[in-house]
């Protein structure tokens, strides 16, 4: 028996999906102790001036801005980034990450009753942590399968990734 995930949408679904999708991309807006030296302020963007965006000039600018993202993060001494005996911070690093890469990946998302209001066509406010909450690593697998579609964000199951190799790594 076939089950409801094993197959994964066309294209145009997802480009219908993409472009009817309610939802919206959301920041929070940065803070002033948002920084790369700090735990504080995890949760929004970080307060740099000089962090790099990628350059979409072409296939060069990208590679070297994206090289020069890396090394500014640098999630190996970054304060920003450093386990804790409670918690690893992935997920703040892939945010940071992707927001100058200029790909959308959340760190915070709606809550649920958001998301009801939203699909029913409600305007609702970005209030953290009434409208909007973190979203954790451990969600994150989970908000791709359900949301990534809005944003042009494909989901590729495990078992599929063997076949979108290039025969010479497969």
């Amino acid at each position: 028996m076939k089950k409801e995930n094993d197959s994964n949408p066309s294209e145009e679904q997802l480009d219908y999906a993409a472009q009817n999708c309610l939802i919206k991309i959301i920041h929070l807006m940065p803070h002033v102790d948002a920084h790369l030296d700090s735990m504080l302020f995890i949760h929004k963007p970080l307060n740099y001036a000089n962090i790099p965006y990628r350059d979409l000039t072409n296939i060069e600018t990208k590679k070297v801005s994206l090289a020069k993202l890396i090394e500014k993060l640098n999630v190996e001494t970054s304060i920003r980034y450093q386990r804790t005996p409670e918690d690893t911070y992935c997920n703040v690093y892939a945010y940071d990450y992707c927001l100058h890469a200029k790909v959308y990946l959340p760190t915070i998302w709606w809550t649920e009753e958001s998301l009801k209001k939203i699909e029913a066509g409600e305007d609702v406010d970005i209030i953290y942590p009434v409208t909007v909450d973190h979203i954790y690593s451990s969600a994150i697998h989970d908000w791709f399968k359900r949301w990534g579609h809005c944003f042009g964000l494909g989901y590729f199951p495990i078992q599929n990734f063997p076949k979108m190799l290039p025969s010479s790594v497969s």
